[in-house]
């Protein structure tokens, strides 16, 4: 149920939603069989690169991340990838790359955030937080880190490592 079109020599992104709104009204035109109407809908994810630019398959990875996207939205939608979104992607991609290629020590720290009792003045407890290491992608915050574990389903491998590590420093 998945089909790939290449379409060549765009002058502009505006182009290929022209050339999609065309596919989209062609192929949800219904569908008479015997004395029912059928009704088909097609949703798009695409992304508009220089051919020289961009690997086919990497190419095909983008669409599929907008496709993705465009089902997410609603059925019958389409999702033109930007270029900002293009460049999320990419950073999303470098970070589990790194993810999956090392191990937890190499790339996450620690820090500890104080939580005080205001009554007392004294440190009740603490937070344990976790860091990111590498310098690339740098300022990678937890609130951007945590959902992509999420996402790739490393969220467990990454909490049981923070337990073991917290509890060894402890």
């Amino acid at each position: 149920d998945r089909f790939a079109i290449v379409l060549c020599d765009l002058m502009a992104p505006k182009n290929a939603e022209q050339i999609i709104d065309r596919i989209q009204l062609e192929i949800e035109q219904p569908l008479h069989y015997k004395q029912n109407a059928l009704n088909v809908t097609c949703t798009v994810g695409a992304t508009v690169q220089q051919a020289s630019a961009i690997e086919i398959s990497e190419l095909f990875k983008l669409s599929d991340q907008a496709l993705t996207q465009a089902k997410q939205n609603r059925r019958g939608s389409v999702f033109l990838l930007s270029d900002k979104q293009q460049q999320a992607l990419s950073r999303q991609r470098q970070i589990i790359n790194t993810i999956k290629n090392s191990s937890p020590d190499d790339i996450f720290d620690l820090a500890y955030q104080p939580i005080i009792d205001l009554k007392t003045r004294n440190i009740a407890s603490c937070e344990c937080l976790l860091r990111w290491r590498p310098e690339q992608p740098e300022d990678l915050s937890a609130s951007e880190l945590v959902p992509i574990l999420e996402m790739f389903g490393d969220i467990n491998e990454v909490g049981l490592w923070v337990l073991r590590s917290s509890m060894q420093q402890l």
